[in-house]
């Protein structure tokens, strides 16, 4: 019964976390901050792993069994060269990671995704890949149908 508890404190915790996460995020939002900051390296787990060549759209979210709290959870991509991963942060190490640190970023905002992928192009020539991606909560209540993602750059050294 206490490793029961013990599991479910773990996940709760977790879930706060993930939870600050997104605050801290829109509280960067807010001050039109030029940096993104993680304050502890962030485990990313794949849900799905897609080649470029297939439309990315809501729907492919909602195909992924990954139970999100809307609230809480955030989508990350993994922009390699021939394909891109769709990824949630997971507490333990898994398939990719995003180290603690500053980061630079530029936010792409699409309303199509031939919109998104030429904006996308411009950015891949000046970085290396893989880029990461993560979706950007200001614009996920706003109206319309478009994709705000943030590409993260260059950690910047302290």
């Amino acid at each position: 019964m206490l490793l029961n508890k013990k599991q479910a404190l773990q996940q709760e915790i977790a879930r706060l976390q993930a939870l600050e996460r997104t605050v801290d995020e829109q509280l960067q939002q807010a001050t039109h901050e030029t940096t993104y900051r993680v304050n502890q390296t962030i485990h990313l787990r794949v849900l799905k792993r897609l080649p470029f060549a297939q439309d990315f759209d809501l729907s492919v979210v909602e195909a992924i069994d990954w139970q999100p709290d809307l609230m809480v959870r955030q989508l990350y991509y993994v922009i390699g060269e021939t394909d891109y991963a769709i990824c949630i942060a997971t507490p333990t190490p898994s398939d990719y990671h995003i180290a603690a640190g500053c980061y630079d970023f530029t936010t792409i905002e699409a309303a199509s995704g031939t919109e998104f992928d030429s904006a996308l192009s411009a950015i891949t020539t000046h970085q290396n890949l893989p880029l990461i991606g993560i979706e950007t909560r200001g614009t996920f209540l706003s109206p319309g149908k478009h994709l705000a993602v943030k590409i993260l750059g260059k950690r910047q050294v302290q």
